[in-house]
């Protein structure tokens, strides 16, 4: 009995430090995030088509924020945005080869929004 309290309690203790850590890392890249949501807002606005939110859209930080993808659907198209950080602004990168060499280079994602199970 004693040995389950024990390995429940340090089971609970990981799962805790677990949600802390994306807490952090959303305080972290949120001003990140903000940016370049209005970025694609004001792509999308320029071609007449509806803005997103942030709570519909899959985020995904590479490269401690210097690489921001952002991915939704637009009809029955699903639609890949990526920015790359450049002195304080971001801008958009064109959907090609390079630019998904650019997130292989960057290896695992520092943070992950809205994708994955639910």
């Amino acid at each position: 009995m004693r040995y389950r309290l024990i390995i429940s309690l340090l089971l609970l203790m990981v799962f805790l430090s677990g949600c802390n850590d994306k807490e952090k890392n959303r305080e972290k890249y949120n001003d990140s995030i903000k940016q370049v949501i209005e970025l694609e807002n004001a792509k999308l606005e320029d071609l007449n088509e509806e803005n997103i939110k942030r709570k519909e859209i899959g985020i995904i930080v590479y490269s401690n924020g210097n690489l921001i993808e952002l991915m939704y659907h637009e009809g029955n198209t699903e639609i890949n945005s990526i920015y790359e950080k450049s002195n304080d602004t971001y801008s958009l990168l064109p959907y090609d080869i390079e630019t998904k060499r650019k997130i292989d280079q960057a290896g695992e994602a520092n943070y992950i929004e809205n994708l994955g199970k639910k």
